[in-house]
């Protein structure tokens, strides 16, 4: 319980920074909406050549890109975040105290994550009441929403257990800051691979098995075939997408809490936690 308490406690501060400087949230949702509406207005002029391709998807290019973007956008976060909120607690000079207890500096990342995991949602949710209730997007969202809500926390869990894993990084190979390179490896591909923008049947398939091993490519397929043509877990296609992303949300999640943990020993051996500046 203390533990649990701890975690709320850094989300409640996250909470209350936001309080302060509520612009820091305005200008998050219109940067979302910018880079959404950037590539709505791509696929809306280029649609009618493109129908064919996307029949399996509803024919729907728009629909297509403005759900892949979306998803992709906070899967990004979540993959980012615990490195970021190592970054930042160690060059504020904060990390060292967060390390004195037990745990603690699990609990902070965890905080974090509840918190952009809360904040998160509630951008999604509101960039998919714009598009679908206001612009008008073609998609069936909500009447599949409990299929398109488990893919969602799939699709995170493997986020925050990939970004772990790039989190490690920030002892195991001292990348103190700016990009560290399993992520960002992993967020290149995924914007190249993962059929975000353009369907994986396009590609040669000497590339293709870059995508089948990625999970963002099983989680942008499903949530499009549910919240598009309203398919189920029942269709062979979205049932093949949740047990791969289940399958890669659990090993993430293992091996990234097992990489932290290592991480985080080395740490307490070189003095790690504390800033030289």
């Amino acid at each position: 319980m203390t533990k649990m308490r701890a975690i709320f406690s850094f989300a409640w501060i996250e909470f209350k920074a936001l309080r302060y400087y509520p612009s820091n949230l305005a200008l998050e949702i219109v940067k979302g909406y910018v880079t959404i509406f950037v590539w709505f207005f791509i696929a809306y002029f280029i649609q009618g050549f493109s129908s064919d391709t996307f029949k399996e998807f509803g024919g729907n290019y728009v629909s297509y890109v403005v759900l892949g973007v979306i998803f992709f956008q906070s899967s990004q976060s979540f993959l980012l975040t615990p490195f970021k909120s190592l970054s930042t607690a160690f060059w504020e000079k904060r990390l060292e105290i967060y390390a004195t207890p037990s745990n603690g500096i699990q609990t902070y990342i965890y905080g974090e994550m509840l918190w952009n995991f809360l904040l998160k949602t509630m951008t999604t949710l509101l960039f998919l009441f714009t598009f679908i209730f206001i612009v008008k997007v073609d998609l069936v969202f909500p009447y599949s929403f409990i299929n398109l809500a488990i893919m969602y926390l799939l699709l995170t869990c493997f986020s925050f257990g990939a970004g772990l894993i790039g989190a490690s990084n920030f002892f195991f190979l001292e990348v103190k800051q700016g990009r560290e390179p399993f992520t960002w490896t992993l967020g290149v591909l995924a914007q190249l691979f993962s059929g975000l923008y353009y369907p994986i049947s396009l590609f040669p398939k000497s590339v293709r098995w870059v995508s089948y091993i990625l999970p963002q490519s099983y989680a942008f397929d499903a949530v499009r075939r549910i919240a598009i043509n309203g398919a189920s877990f029942s269709d062979k296609n979205v049932a093949i997408d949740l047990i791969m992303l289940s399958l890669f949300s659990i090993f993430s999640i293992v091996i990234g809490l097992k990489f932290f943990k290592k991480a985080l020993l080395k740490a307490e051996r070189t003095t790690g936690f504390s800033s030289l500046v």
